[in-house]
């Protein structure tokens, strides 16, 4: 559903194969979706972009959840980005955690931050070394090349 998602190929009609499910998430969703992954084992591959921490899952026990997480996994993460940094920060941290996870993927963006996932630079962001449409595309591409190797390519008709 996620490639579809990303290609904008979802209708009313789309029937998904439960053999092809990913999970992925954006800031705070990326941790949600590894506590999805932990639970459902359908699921064959997580996607993360820009992964960060919240006190809102102390309900969910992510110290539980996380050595439960057996898929690969890919990050995306920005060059510039102080809320989820390529070095050191929420990351690693989560990479220490993961203690039952297959490979973990890390690519990094060259000049890209935060916000621009999804959307212009946010007050008190460094400038950006690529414009937020640039990001965007580059995760786009990284996260269905991640999805064509885990579930194998997105049949067409």
């Amino acid at each position: 559903a996620m490639e579809l998602a990303l290609a904008g190929e979802i209708t009313q009609t789309t029937v998904l194969d439960p053999d092809r499910i990913a999970v992925g998430g954006y800031s705070i969703g990326g941790p949600m979706s590894l506590f999805m992954a932990a639970e459902q084992p359908e699921v064959a591959a997580v996607v993360l972009w820009a992964p960060v921490g919240s006190p809102f899952w102390r309900g969910l026990r992510p110290q539980r959840l996380y050595p439960l997480v057996t898929q690969d996994i890919l990050m995306l993460l920005g060059e510039l980005d102080r809320g989820a940094p390529p070095e050191g920060g929420f990351p690693q941290k989560l990479k220490d955690r993961l203690t039952g996870a297959g490979d973990i993927e890390t690519v990094v963006i060259e000049g890209g931050t935060h916000t621009q996932f999804q959307q212009p630079i946010a007050k008190g962001e460094p400038e950006a070394g690529l414009s937020r449409f640039d990001q965007q595309a580059f995760s786009i591409t990284e996260t269905k090349r991640f999805l064509d190797e885990q579930l194998g390519p997105l049949a067409t008709e």
